[in-house]
C-alpha cells in the first residue's frame, strides 16, 4: 500500500520539488560619467558600444486599439472576439517542445467554463476568495482568469508538496483561515497526488487539508460549463486578487490588489506590441510571473512561451536557448536567473544562438549584482547580445509589481555605482569611492531606474519620517495608482504601512517621479490614497541623479558598534572571497552575545 501511495504521489513530486528548489532561491532575498568618480557601465559593455545586432529587430506591426478605461477582463474578452485564432500563451515541456498552446479564444472560452463552475457548482459570490493550487503550467492561468470573469478573488498559493504535507501545510491552512476561502482550484494530476498523500498521513496522525472547503480540478470541467456563464460586472475598486507576502508564516499577510491596481500597472507595459514574444520560466503564484507573463500578454497582445521552473533549474540554458528560437523579445528574471543562465550554458550551446531580437532583459525581485550582469553578458555577447536591453527595476507586491525601472524607448547599459561602504554602514550616505579608493571600503551598487509614469519615490528617515536629500541612505515611500488598498483583515498594519505622512506635510522637497500635475488621475483610472499618504517599502536605499538605488531591507539591518551593516553586503563578499564558496549559499545575520551586544554571523556552504 505504501509504495502505491508513493508511486501516485510521484505524478507531481518531482515537479513540485524542483519548483521549491527555484523558489528558494527565488523568494531568498528581499532585492555621467566623472573623471575621477567610480560610476561605470559594464566593463563588457563597451566592448558592443555602437555596434549594431547581428539581425534586424522584430517587425512592428500597428497596436490594436483597445479602451483605455478597460479592465483586464474586458480586454480579455475583446481580444476573443477580435483575433480569436491569435496565439497567446505556449508552454513547454521539460525538453523544449510545445505541449500546450492557447489563442486568445482558448482562454476566453477556459474563464467562462471555470467562472461558471464557481457562480453555480460552488454557488461563489462577487468577492469570495479562491485558493489557486497548481504544480507548474497553464492551468494556473485558466484557474486564475475564470476568478477575474466570476468577480472571485483568486489567492496564488505555492502548491504543498504532497511528499511532505506535514511541513508545507501548516502556512496553507493558515492562508486559507485567514482569506475565509471557500474553494481550492486545482488541475486532476495535483489532487489525485494530495489526496492519495493524505490518505497516507491521515494514518500517521499528521496535519491534514482544510475542511468544509471545495475542490474543483478546472482541467475536468466541460466545455459545455462555458454556455452558462452569467456575467460580473467589476469595477476598479472591486478586489481582483491577494498576494500573500513573503514574510512570517505564523501571520500571513494578503496585499489586496483591485482591477483598478491592476489597470494602473498594466499601462506601464504599455511599449510592448502585440507581434512580439516574451519567455518566461518564472514561477505563476509570484506576482512577477503572474503580472508580468499572465496578465501583461493579455493586455499588450504579445505571444508568451513560458516553462516551468523545473525545466530552468535543470537545464538553465534552456532559457536562451527559447529567447533564440521563438526571437524573444522580453525576458525576465531575478538576479540568481541570469547568473544560472551565464554559468550552465556552454559555449557550443552560445555559438548556436541569436539573441538580437531581445529588447527588454528585465531583472528585478532581489539585490542585483555587477558580477551577474558582467556574466551574463560576457556569455552571451557572441550571440547578439546587447548589454543596452537590461532594464533592472525595482518593485513589490504592494504596488502589484514594479516601481522603478529604465524607459523602455532610451535603452541604457545598467548603472554601477561604487561608493564607500564605511560612509553607508556610518554615515547613511552614498559617498562615491575616487579612483584608487581602498577596495575592502567598496560596495558596488547597480542602479534601479526611474519611477514609472505617475509614480513618485521618495527616501525618508525610518524613525523622524523627515525627507531626505540626494545620496543619504533611508527608507524608500511610494506613491503611485497601483499602490494596493492595503493588508486584509489588518488595519493597523495598513495604516502603518500604507498611509505613512511625513513629518513636515509643508517639505518642499521635490519627489523622484511624476510632476505634481501628471500625480492627478483622470476620472475611470484608480481611486488613489490620500497625496499626503506614503507606502512604506521596508527598503533601505537613496536616489542619485533620478535613479533609485536599493542597499537593503530595513528589517535585515544588522547594528554593530554603531555601524549599520547591510547582510546581502556581508554576504556577496564572502561569495567572492574564495572559489569554494558555493554561490547563493552565503547567510549573514546578528546574535545576542552575553554581553547584550549585537554581534555578526556568518555562514556559508563550501562546493
Amino acid at each position: 500500500m505504501e509504495v502505491l501511495l508513493d508511486t501516485a504521489s510521484a505524478v507531481v513530486a518531482t515537479s513540485l520539488a524542483a519548483v521549491a528548489v527555484g523558489a528558494a532561491a527565488y523568494l531568498s532575498s528581499r532585492k555621467r560619467k566623472h573623471e575621477d568618480v567610480q560610476e561605470r557601465s559594464l566593463p563588457v559593455a563597451r566592448a558592443v558600444a555602437g555596434e549594431e545586432p547581428k539581425a534586424k529587430r522584430a517587425r512592428v506591426t500597428k497596436q490594436q486599439v483597445v479602451p483605455s478605461e478597460a479592465s483586464i477582463v474586458d480586454l480579455l474578452k475583446q481580444r476573443a472576439q477580435n483575433t480569436p485564432d491569435k496565439v497567446v500563451y505556449v508552454f513547454l515541456d521539460d525538453n523544449g517542445k510545445e505541449s500546450v498552446v492557447l489563442t486568445f479564444a482558448d482562454v476566453d472560452k477556459a474563464a467562462r467554463r471555470v467562472a461558471a463552475t464557481l457562480q453555480q457548482d460552488a454557488g461563489l459570490k462577487k468577492g469570495d476568495r479562491v485558493m489557486l493550487c497548481y504544480p507548474p503550467g497553464l492551468d494556473f492561468a485558466m484557474g486564475f482568469w475564470g476568478c477575474l470573469y466570476a468577480g472571485a478573488i483568486g489567492i496564488p498559493v505555492y502548491p504543498p508538496y504532497p511528499g511532505t504535507l506535514a511541513k508545507d501545510l501548516p502556512k496553507f491552512n493558515r492562508m486559507v483561515e485567514d482569506s475565509g476561502a471557500r474553494v481550492i482550484l486545482t488541475n486532476r494530476a495535483y489532487y489525485m497526488a494530495t489526496q492519495l498523500a493524505t490518505a497516507k498521513s491521515y494514518f500517521s496522525g499528521s496535519v491534514s487539508w482544510p475542511k468544509d472547503i471545495q475542490w474543483f480540478s478546472t482541467d475536468a470541467i466541460s466545455n459545455a460549463m462555458a454556455d452558462r456563464y452569467e456575467p460580473t460586472d467589476c469595477t476598479f475598486d472591486d478586489l481582483a486578487f491577494f498576494q500573500y507576502s513573503s514574510g512570517s508564516t505564523s501571520e500571513p499577510k494578503a496585499v489586496m490588489i483591485s482591477h483598478g491596481n491592476i489597470h494602473a500597472q498594466l499601462k506601464t507595459w504599455a511599449s510592448i506590441r502585440e507581434d512580439e514574444t516574451m519567455i518566461s520560466w518564472l514561477p505563476s503564484y509570484h506576482d512577477m510571473g503572474l503580472v508580468g507573463f499572465i496578465l501583461v500578454p493579455i493586455a499588450t497582445g504579445a505571444r508568451c512561451i513560458s516553462m516551468s521552473p523545473i525545466a530552468f533549474i535543470k537545464d538553465p540554458s534552456l532559457w536562451m536557448r527559447t529567447a533564440s528560437k521563438y526571437k524573444g523579445t522580453h525576458v525576465c528574471a531575478p538576479n540568481f536567473g541570469y547568473a544560472l543562465a551565464a554559468r550552465k550554458t556552454t559555449k557550443a550551446q552560445v555559438a548556436k544562438l541569436d539573441l538580437s531580437h531581445l529588447k527588454q532583459c528585465i531583472c528585478a525581485a532581489e539585490p542585483i549584482r555587477v558580477e551577474s550582469l558582467e556574466a551574463f553578458t560576457e556569455k552571451f555577447l557572441p550571440a547578439g547580445f546587447n548589454p543596452k536591453t537590461f532594464n533592472c527595476g525595482y518593485g513589490l507586491a504592494e504596488v502589484t509589481l514594479v516601481v522603478t525601472g529604465q524607459d523602455p524607448h532610451k535603452p541604457q547599459e545598467p548603472t554601477v555605482l561604487a561608493v564607500k561602504k564605511s560612509a553607508l554602514e556610518q554615515k547613511k550616505s552614498a559617498i562615491v569611492a575616487p579612483k584608487g579608493h581602498n577596495s575592502t571600503d567598496i560596495c558596488t551598487l547597480v542602479g534601479c531606474g526611474i519611477p514609472m509614469p505617475t509614480f513618485r519615490v521618495i527616501v525618508v528617515d525610518p524613525e523622524t519620517h523627515v525627507q531626505l536629500r540626494d545620496n543619504q541612505v533611508g527608507e524608500v515611500w511610494i506613491q503611485g495608482p497601483s499602490v494596493a488598498k492595503g493588508y486584509w483583515k489588518r488595519e493597523e498594519y495598513t495604516k502603518e504601512q500604507f498611509q505613512a505622512t511625513l513629518k513636515d506635510a509643508k517639505q518642499k522637497r521635490q519627489s523622484i517621479g511624476s510632476s505634481d500635475k501628471s500625480h492627478f488621475l483622470r476620472s475611470g483610472d484608480v481611486s488613489i490614497l490620500d497625496k499626503s499618504h506614503w507606502l512604506r517599502s521596508g527598503d533601505m536605499g537613496f536616489i542619485r541623479q533620478g535613479q533609485t538605488f536599493i542597499t537593503g531591507r530595513l528589517k535585515d539591518l544588522i547594528i554593530v558598534r554603531g555601524r549599520n551593516i547591510c547582510p546581502q553586503d556581508v554576504e556577496q563578499s564572502v561569495e567572492l572571497a574564495h572559489e569554494e564558496v558555493r554561490p547563493g549559499c552565503v547567510a549573514a545575520f546578528s546574535i545576542e552575545t552575553s554581553n547584550q551586544e549585537e554581534a555578526l554571523v556568518v555562514v556559508a556552504e563550501l562546493r
